[in-house]
């Protein structure tokens, strides 16, 4: 969360797009896998008992690739159609740590 922060403190506006997207993808509306099963992770999709109840198997189960999600347009007013399954928190840690220190957010 505050990486994501500290990129969208000095982000034009088509990086803060991405950075906004990968933080609606992930702290959001985040999904981990634990043992093979997808659990949620954000937020957004914690505090949606319409969302959380049916997640798996309302929206489509997309694999972990920040470069898509940075892509990916969201609305906040319906139920998400698509999330994006991270293989671990921790590899969710990492990546979006890597993805934000590396720059990967900017133009």
């Amino acid at each position: 969360n505050r990486l994501l922060g500290l990129a969208a403190d000095v982000a034009n506006d088509r990086e803060m797009d991405r950075v906004g997207r990968v933080y609606w993808w992930t702290m959001e509306f985040g999904v981990i896998e634990e043992q093979g099963v997808p659990k949620a992770f954000g937020a957004g999709l914690l505090s949606s008992c319409g969302e959380l109840d049916r997640f798996a198997q309302r929206a489509e189960l997309r694999g972990w690739d920040l470069a898509a999600m940075a892509e990916t347009p969201f609305d906040p007013t319906m139920m998400q159609p698509q999330l994006y399954v991270a293989p671990s928190f921790t590899r969710m840690l990492v990546d979006v740590a890597t993805w934000v220190r590396n720059g990967d957010w900017r133009d």
